[in-house]
């Protein structure tokens, strides 16, 4: 473990931040229950034939996780508080790695389809239909300018799609052709996004109360800690899942979905970390801690990198993907 902690002593205050960085943390594996979201889920009962029209699979290569602890005493002279932020990034997973995961989940999606009865029929034909849309992004898809911006894509994610297969942007109706195709056909349209996450982002923010060291006011000395830990461990986040497309939609459509309401975690150390906090922040670290001397108020920010094993990754990505999936047709109604 990796931790550090800044501390300053105004008069009647002790401010306390702590970053810590675990190789492993304890988080909650693909056997554990798992909430999901549903609509529809019998929809697909009775349906022999299916298309796959579309996978997408996202993976987050930054983030950064804190906590922060206020002064309980709600005054207007009286804005303490301490403030730890860890900001993590992921580095050596080339492309081709995550092209390979993207490529292994649509054959993962459609062993499972196979193996619950359906016939998944040619993609190709389902491209030649006249209301396939053409408007798609190049794979992988990384969010830049103002469009992005305003559908509130993450710029640190890479988005791609399975060697073979389209690309459309993320967007409430960027899929909206496929339930002019499904309703055309007659035949169900399924689509399915993951979002891989790399990392565990854990915190709690308190304050404590030393009643045996009053102050010179004959107050107590009080505590602000805050402290964020982040540990490695491959996720695939909610909102991940399938959606089928039945019919044209409307108000009494019956197409629907199956996502995950929790993460499906898979916990374990997967590479190094490489603490690479820069300059500047270090500097504005000192700042900070200075400043709270007089303030009563710092806060204080660790960056690091986790530095994967490109094929310990992969093992990871693949295993929460397949008990996503697990979870996900668990949950449909097929009889």
């Amino acid at each position: 473990m990796i931790k550090s902690s800044l501390s300053v002593y105004p008069a009647a205050l002790v401010l306390a931040g702590s970053v810590a960085v675990t190789g492993c943390a304890s988080m909650g594996g693909g056997s554990n229950e798992t909430r999901m979201w549903t609509k529809n889920e019998d929809s697909l009962a009775g349906k022999k034939e299916v298309y796959l029209g579309h996978v997408a699979v996202s993976f987050l290569t930054k983030d950064k996780g804190s906590a922060k602890s206020e002064s309980p005493m709600f005054s207007s002279n009286n804005l303490s508080y301490a403030k730890a932020t860890v900001v993590a990034k992921l580095s050596g997973v080339p492309e081709s790695v995550m092209q390979q995961i993207a490529d292994d989940a649509r054959a993962d999606l459609v062993a499972e389809l196979e193996a619950k009865g359906f016939t998944v029929l040619n993609y190709s034909d389902l491209k030649k239909h006249e209301d396939w849309e053409d408007d798609t992004v190049a794979s992988p898809y990384k969010p830049s300018g103002v469009g992005s911006f305003l559908r509130g894509e993450d710029s640190s994610t890479l988005t791609f799609a399975p060697t073979g297969m389209d690309l459309y942007a993320p967007g409430p109706r960027s899929l909206w052709h496929l339930s002019e195709v499904a309703d055309d056909l007659d035949i169900p349209v399924i689509s399915a996004k993951y979002t891989i996450h790399f990392a565990y982002f854990g915190s709690e923010s308190d304050y404590t109360v030393d009643y045996a060291t009053p102050t010179l006011d004959g107050e107590p000395i009080k505590t602000l800690s805050a402290s964020v830990e982040m540990g490695q461990g491959i996720s695939v986040t909610p909102y991940s899942g399938i959606a089928f497309a039945i019919d044209g939609g409307g108000t009494f459509s019956d197409s629907g979905s199956v996502e995950l309401r929790d993460s499906v975690v898979v916990a374990g150390t997967y590479g190094t970390n490489e603490k690479t906090t820069s300059g500047s922040q270090k500097a504005a670290n000192a700042f900070s801690a200075a400043l709270g001397f007089f303030s009563g108020s710092s806060s204080k920010t660790e960056e690091f990198t986790i530095a994967a094993n490109p094929e310990y990754y992969k093992a990871g990505a693949e295993m929460a993907i397949r008990t996503t999936n697990d979870k996900v047709f668990a949950k449909l109604k097929l009889d």
